[in-house]
């Protein structure tokens, strides 16, 4: 809640940057916040029967099928209540899956290879698609930043927090992770050097490099969709702004500068087609989100209806912009519709922060804090059915998904 911003400023390289941090971080507190009314959207869940997968593994392949198609719209009833009826077997090279409709149609009979877990990820996901026309985010991954003993890691996982790994292990602080689109890249930044350095480190091959070490901080970084740049916030310029650099660095080289604001600028998010971005500021006063040509010019104010907006997450149809909103002293998740104009808050009670929407944007991953800790939650925006996919750690924060 507010992390992000509280670490960018907590080690700096100047005085007058660290001053200007402490005016933009307080700015919350004394600014009235304005009501936004909370509305889960509430669609009809597709109702499905899944008959228990027979053969070895079959236990865990059921459970892992099961939680897929309950937080991507479908609802689990009993034999001869379904719209559709699972059947399966699970083997050494994977699972066979059989999904019929009411009419005995089959609508799908296919093989899906790997362990019991893979196999009712790709067998999940088929039915999504077959149901939805969307990819489904079994398969999808994570990446999430973990504190222990005091310093902050970064792990990755599978969206439901099974197959965790560690990413980084310089007992440091590694924060504000993004994964690329395609999941080959990790951007992240680092104070393994004393200050805030941006670091991207490829996936496949386990290799990493500082690509943002200018003077200042260098926060925030966020992947272009074609993995050609990186924006992020940097305050070389002063101030921080948004700027941008290939994906391996520029060297010594000044980043291209995109906002050129009196204020503090920081977490840009890319629209899908990559030529625009979204970030926070707060050169009017109050912290707000912005929407700019990445080859900079003027910006465009997004009227959220609150005085507090932070940390937006642009979803993969281009159509809508999750972020933080700030309402009643404690965080939620809003989405606002591009189109419309419109916000809508879709988490409540427990404090809420950092949406990233899933792979085909029809879920949102975000940190809940409650008693102390913090957890991952996965929400289906359509039926607001949730599952906590990172937790019992108490620590499990910032959340990214590839796509």
């Amino acid at each position: 809640m507010g992390e992000m911003l509280f670490l960018e400023c907590m080690i700096l390289r100047n005085i007058s940057f660290f001053c200007l941090s402490l005016i933009f971080i307080s700015l919350p507190v004394f600014a009235q916040e304005q009501a936004i009314t909370v509305q889960v959207a509430s669609k009809a869940q597709t109702p499905i029967t899944v008959e228990t997968i027979t053969g070895a593994g079959g236990a865990e392949a059921t459970k892992v099928l099961e939680q897929d198609l309950r937080i991507q719209g479908f609802k689990i009833v009993a034999a001869g209540l379904g719209r559709y009826t699972v059947k399966g077997t699970s083997s050494a090279s994977g699972v066979q899956g059989v999904v019929v409709d009411t009419t005995g149609k089959t609508i799908i009979d296919q093989s899906f290879a790997g362990s019991p877990r893979d196999g009712a990820h790709g067998l999940g996901d088929e039915i999504v698609k077959a149901e939805f026309g969307v990819k489904g985010i079994g398969n999808s991954k994570i990446a999430f930043v973990t504190e222990r003993g005091g310093k902050k890691e970064i792990f990755l996982s599978d969206y439901d927090g099974a197959n965790a790994r560690q990413a980084t292990s310089d007992q440091k602080l590694n924060v504000g992770p993004s994964l690329s689109r395609d999941g080959k890249y990790l951007v992240y930044t680092s104070y393994k050097a004393g200050f805030p350095d941006l670091v991207l480190q490829r996936l496949v091959e386990k290799d990493r490099k500082t690509v943002a070490a200018y003077a200042g901080t260098n926060t925030g970084g966020a992947i272009s969709p074609d993995n050609s740049e990186i924006a992020f916030s940097a305050s070389i310029f002063g101030t921080p702004e948004i700027a941008l650099i290939p994906l391996t660095g520029v060297g010594k080289d000044k980043p291209a500068r995109v906002t050129k604001t009196r204020g503090t600028s920081s977490s840009p998010t890319w629209s899908p087609d990559g030529q625009r971005l979204c970030y926070v500021s707060d050169e009017r006063g109050s912290v707000q989100l912005y929407i700019i040509s990445k080859g900079g010019g003027n910006s465009e104010r997004l009227s959220t209806g609150s005085t507090y907006s932070t940390r937006p997450n642009w979803s993969p149809d281009g159509k809508l912009i999750a972020f933080t909103t700030r309402q009643g002293g404690r965080f939620q998740i809003a989405i606002y519709d591009l189109a419309t104009k419109q916000t809508k808050t879709v988490t409540q009670g427990d404090e809420s922060t950092d949406p990233c929407w899933s792979p085909n944007g029809r879920q949102l991953i975000y940190t809940r804090h409650r008693g102390g800790g913090s957890d991952l939650i996965v929400l289906d925006v359509g039926s607001g059915e949730t599952l906590q996919v990172v937790g019992g750690s108490g620590n499990a924060t910032e959340s990214t998904w590839s796509r």
